[in-house]
């Protein structure tokens, strides 16, 4: 730290908060809430959350803090259900999905605070980042998100292990 300049230590459990205020983010681990990572955030200021929302740098920012997270600190067990020909089918399937929801959200202007209400979260980057595939949407919710644009997308997937959607606040 150089003298003469002004630094300020925030403590946070939200993800968004961190990014929109910070130069800067030390990642805890959430084994011990020992010093994990350091991530620089290189996005220009002013940030504006309602702008924050469709940019590719802050979404990828977010999906690798919050990847850390939940699977950082946890050795990765390499899974042979990833090396299988079904498995590959299927996230295929899912991104097939994904894509055609992300173009038909695009083509009709339909926002995602709206695309948001079809799964009932208040959460506009949550549908940003599961659209853009970092979080992962089960069955369920790509069906509700597919008929709030007007699609039909094929959604024999597997639900996916991982937390639902933020409830509405």
């Amino acid at each position: 730290m150089s003298a003469g300049r002004k630094y300020v230590f925030m403590v946070t459990h939200d993800v968004d908060e961190a990014i929109l205020m910070s130069d800067r983010i030390a990642l805890m681990t959430p084994a011990r809430g020992a010093p994990g990572e350091i991530v620089d955030v290189k996005i220009p200021r002013p940030r504006v959350r309602a702008a924050l929302i469709e940019d590719p740098a802050y979404l990828r920012l977010r999906a690798h803090i919050l990847s850390f997270l939940i699977e950082g600190a946890r050795p990765r067990r390499s899974s042979r259900r990833h090396s299988n020909q079904k498995s590959k089918e299927e996230n295929m399937d899912r991104a097939a999905a994904l894509e055609k929801i992300r173009g038909a959200r695009a083509a009709r202007g339909v926002t995602y605070e709206e695309l948001g209400t079809a799964i009932g979260t208040k959460d506009p980057t949550y549908i940003a980042a599961a659209l853009h595939g970092q979080h992962r949407l089960n069955a369920d919710e790509a069906k509700k998100l597919a008929a709030a644009v007007g699609v039909d997308v094929d959604t024999r997937w597997r639900p996916p292990r991982c937390r639902s959607a933020p409830t509405s606040r």
